[in-house]
């Protein structure tokens, strides 16, 4: 038979042999894979979240809670089961995110507690701490709803129980662990009205089910897995790691059809959500249960979990002030984190319901900070690249198949890129749109002047324009002696001045480089000059360039970015 199930490649490697016994670092790998696992299916789970909020994050936390878990022990070389499992439950504890990373908390504290003392984990001892993880997980929710994460975990836990003694392993034990959950989350949909009305599963349970898939190829020794498809909603991801998106939820490209209905995103009642509200609290005898019962009284989605010493409490509500006052008596309070879930709300809708979205953006560019700004300013999917690696037609492709809209704009940024970015536009089934940006502020420029919530044909000319008004002006340091216009000789190692693409003026002090590149591109009608600096500058150069420029050029507005990008040491626009 198969090692898995009809709904797997036929080419599964089989070359490592399956692990049965479970010691320390085994275990941190276990969950590492998983961690793995979770990743490349990122964006399926948070799509299907529409339960208890629809704001489309439970992938995210539950990524975040797992990642804390991985990173806690990574250097672990404890080998003792039973050791390790109290380290990454406490490392659950403390990185746990929003209401599904919290129970998920509760399925590894359920590993600490099963195992106990114990040297290493069999298939007897997993079998209890699935026990120990369904009832932790349902005692930390203040009022549990069927057809959730809780439900997947009670149906494997049961299914365990039934089948120990009758599998032979670890391995085998956890192949129908797997089967099961993917059974239960098909069966959510119809468990709760919210998730038929949608027409989408639960997506903590599917996480869940992804995380107990990591285990078992783990466990079995499998180094390709498929993912179990839990229904039409759910597709087989494709890992698409390295492919230029810098999007942690790089999924197969057909994943926009798997997402709540348009009539669910049109006909979604609107409701204050809130504050989802989360911190750490650190005491003496503190009684989770009654700390749970209180809270509960004073919003919704409550989710208290812990220890005596140390407790995280969850709990959605309109003032988060008023919990935090009511535990102040208990502890000292850490890690407090509050967000807005009506804004979550309306950016998951934004996403996802493809008739509030005429058109998506897509743009090339490279550098942290530059990323984020782009981000910042409307643009959907970042493919990273830029001069020295610039992206193939196909990583263009895969971006542009990756949005939800079938108009698309493209911003390449880059001469270079321009070319792949037309053929692209061709090669796409999508309208896409190339505008041809050849400079990072270039790309900014269109983007503030694309308006999302219009169609694209009323702002496009004002975006196609834009290119024309800004001067753009590079930083960098020469790689090889030449001459500039007029006679001046760099050396290599000194800095060059780049105008709209043309090396005009060179020199040892990159202020003075600065101050002369600006004068030659300066003109009566400029009034900004905005600079984006790298890692190398640093903040102390860019503010001392900064100031240099306000004291030359009195008139002129000065902003500063950290960019991070790379080959340039400053970008600047002018404009």
């Amino acid at each position: 038979m198969l090692p898995y199930d009809e709904n797997l490649n036929n080419h599964i490697d089989m070359d490592k042999q399956a692990k049965n016994i479970l010691d320390g670092p085994s275990l941190v790998e276990m969950f590492s894979v998983a961690l793995s696992k979770l990743e490349d299916n990122l964006e399926a789970v948070n799509s299907l979240n529409v339960f208890p909020v629809p704001d489309g994050d439970t992938g995210t936390n539950m990524v975040l809670t797992l990642k804390s878990v991985v990173e806690a022990a990574a250097n672990n070389r404890i080998k003792s089961a039973g050791e390790t499992a109290q380290l990454l439950s406490k490392a659950a504890l403390n990185g746990a995110r929003g209401n599904s990373g919290v129970i998920l908390y509760s399925f590894i504290k359920g590993f600490s507690l099963g195992i106990g003392e114990s040297e290493e984990l069999d298939d007897g001892l997993f079998v209890k701490s699935l026990e120990e993880s369904k009832l932790s997980a349902y005692k930390s929710v203040s009022n549990p709803v069927e057809g959730t994460m809780l439900t997947v975990i009670s149906r494997v836990y049961d299914i365990a129980s039934r089948s120990l003694g009758e599998v032979v392993g670890l391995s085998e034990l956890l192949e129908i662990v797997v089967k099961e959950a993917n059974k239960t989350v098909k069966e959510t949909q119809f468990m709760l009205p919210v998730l038929e009305e949608a027409g989408v599963v639960d997506s903590g349970g599917y996480g869940l089910q992804l995380i107990l898939e990591g285990m078992y190829q783990y466990v079995a020794g499998l180094t390709q897995f498929e993912s179990l498809d839990v229904g039409t909603k759910i597709p087989r991801s494709l890992s698409t790691r390295n492919s230029g998106l810098i999007e942690p939820n790089n999924v197969d490209s057909e994943l926009n059809k798997f997402r709540p209905s348009d009539e669910y995103f049109h006909e979604i009642e609107e409701d204050d959500y809130g504050y989802c509200t989360q911190f750490l609290v650190e005491g003496n005898n503190l009684d989770v249960d009654v700390i749970r019962s209180e809270i509960s009284t004073i919003g919704s989605s409550t989710v208290v979990i812990g220890d005596p010493s140390n407790i995280r409490i969850h709990v959605h509500l309109e003032d988060p002030g008023s919990v935090i006052s009511f535990m102040i008596p208990y502890g000292v309070i850490s890690e407090v984190s509050i967000q807005n879930m009506d804004q979550q709300h309306e950016e998951f809708k934004d996403k996802n319901a493809t008739g509030s979205k005429g058109f998506s953006i897509i743009s090339v560019v490279a550098g942290a900070g530059i990323c984020e700004l782009f981000k910042e300013y409307g643009v959907d999917v970042i493919v990273e690249a830029g001069q020295t690696s610039n992206p193939s037609v196909k990583e263009l492709l895969d971006a542009i198949a990756k949005v939800p809209s079938e108009e698309v704009v493209l911003l390449p940024n880059n001469s270079n890129i321009i070319l792949s970015a037309n053929e692209a536009a061709k090669s796409s089934p999508k309208n896409v749109t190339v505008i041809p940006s050849k400079f990072i502020p270039q790309g900014i420029g269109a983007l503030l002047a694309l308006d999302k919530d219009k169609p694209l044909e009323l702002s496009l000319p004002t975006a196609l324009d834009v290119l024309d008004d800004i001067c753009v002006g590079e930083i960098a340091k020469s790689v090889r002696p030449f001459s500039v216009d007029g006679g001046a000789n760099i050396e290599k190692g000194e800095y060059i001045g780049i105008l709209n693409g043309n090396v005009v003026v060179g020199g040892k002090d990159i202020v003075g480089v600065v101050l002369n590149l600006i004068k030659k591109g300066l003109t009566d009608s400029f009034e900004l000059i905005s600079i984006y600096w790298s890692d190398s500058i640093g903040a102390n150069l860019a503010q001392e360039i900064s100031d240099a420029i306000t004291s030359k050029f009195e008139n002129i507005e000065v902003e500063m970015f950290e960019g991070n990008q790379p080959i340039y040491d400053l970008i600047m626009s002018m404009e």
